[in-house]
């Protein structure tokens, strides 16, 4: 009987060890997994939000002016607008370039891009000069202005220092 139990031993150890290698597969996979849901929440979040400052600012008195800051979700260094109705600047973000190739449908972008997926937001415009309008992120946060035009609301900043800019134009033609 002792030989039995002695060569049971070790096929309990090893039994115990695959098993609790796999539960710390399961719950790695799991963390991982409400990291990720947990990104898509904040960005659905800030969805909702950025459609209601819009749609309401959008419904004031027509040339009204309002200061907004909204919440980012971490780790998102700039945000930029696009209005695909007026030509894009491509020397604003060279790496925004790419991404509005690729999605042809979205027109809010949240830098590191390979971090985060893009939006679609209706009812904004920008300056002509201003598209695209890319903010840098401070702490978590964006400061936008927005002004009403009618149907459809200005995004804008009043602050130059917090336009994100690869490079500038000294000269256009």
């Amino acid at each position: 009987m002792k030989k039995a139990q002695l060569t049971a031993r070790p096929i309990i150890h090893v039994v115990f060890v695959i098993v609790a290698i796999l539960i710390l597969v399961f719950g790695t996979v799991q963390i991982i997994k409400w990291i990720d849901t947990s990104k898509n929440i904040e960005i659905i979040g800030l969805h909702t939000t950025l459609s209601n400052v819009i749609k309401k600012q959008s419904r004031t008195s027509y040339g009204s002016v309002d200061e907004k800051v909204i919440a980012l979700p971490k780790n998102v260094e700039t945000l930029c607008f696009v209005d695909k109705t007026k030509e894009i600047s491509p020397f604003i973000n060279l790496n925004l370039v790419y991404e509005i190739e690729k999605y042809e449908n979205k027109n809010i972008f949240f830098e590191p891009f390979d971090k985060f997926d893009a939006i679609q937001i209706n009812n904004f415009e920008l300056d002509k000069d201003e598209n695209p309008l890319c903010l840098s992120s401070v702490k978590n946060t964006a400061k936008l202005s927005l002004t009403s035009k009618g149907n459809k609301t200005l995004i804008s900043t009043f602050r130059d220092s917090e336009k994100e800019i690869d490079c500038v134009s000294v000269q256009y033609n």
